[in-house]
């Protein structure tokens, strides 16, 4: 079966905090510790129309002596629902035992199985201390390693899971200047695993 359509979307970016900055000549926008909003709509027409809007949230907060904290907070809803597959709300999720740079994606969510056409939620928290465990060691800190704490959250209202999948993770990144390692724990049963060593990759 052969369908068409077309896809036009919409969307809106601010920058609250933002300031210009002049370099060589020419002004750049700097939004370095602001928060980054972004309103999106989805219009779709053809054989297979549907509509979504979402509205999405940004922001990397120092903590001074504490480190970094790094936050995204993600709604979507659809207006009209998609009636192909090809049209819903994918994650982006991972059933690989390697990671890559995306601080925004689950560890251990699988890619298809729970893509929707139902309004979601999702959040992502991401804790980076300057010292915690191992890094405790001044010779491993200025060797490079970095830890981290990340706890993901996804809501679909409804969707075939009534509560929402969780997890979190403790990672550990400058091992040979290079890799990472990352160790997740998912909460709830959207997930027959229960722990997941994954090596990181910096790309």
């Amino acid at each position: 079966i052969n369908h068409d359509q077309w896809v036009l979307r919409f969307g809106v970016l601010w920058l609250p905090s933002a300031t210009w900055r002049r370099f060589n000549q020419s002004r750049r926008i700097s939004n370095n510790e602001g928060p980054r909003i972004q309103f999106q709509s989805y219009f779709a027409m053809g054989s297979s129309a549907y509509s979504k809007v979402s509205l999405q949230v940004n922001h990397t907060r120092p903590l001074q002596r504490l480190g970094r904290l790094q936050v995204q907070v993600h709604g979507a809803h659809f207006m009209v629902k998609p009636t192909q597959f090809i049209d819903y709300t994918f994650f982006k999720g991972n059933e690989m035992y390697i990671l890559g740079s995306d601080e925004y994606a689950f560890r251990m969510l699988p890619n298809y199985l729970f893509a929707t056409a139902n309004d979601h939620y999702r959040m992502h928290i991401k804790w980076e201390p300057r010292r915690f465990v191992l890094t405790q060691s001044e010779l491993l800190s200025l060797y490079g390693l970095k830890e981290n704490l990340q706890y993901s959250f996804l809501q679909i209202p409804n969707g075939v899971k009534k509560s929402p999948y969780q997890e979190v993770s403790y990672g550990l990144t400058g091992i040979g200047k290079l890799l990472g390692l990352d160790v997740v724990y998912p909460i709830g049963d959207w997930v027959p695993e229960r722990w997941k060593v994954m090596i990181r990759i910096p790309f």
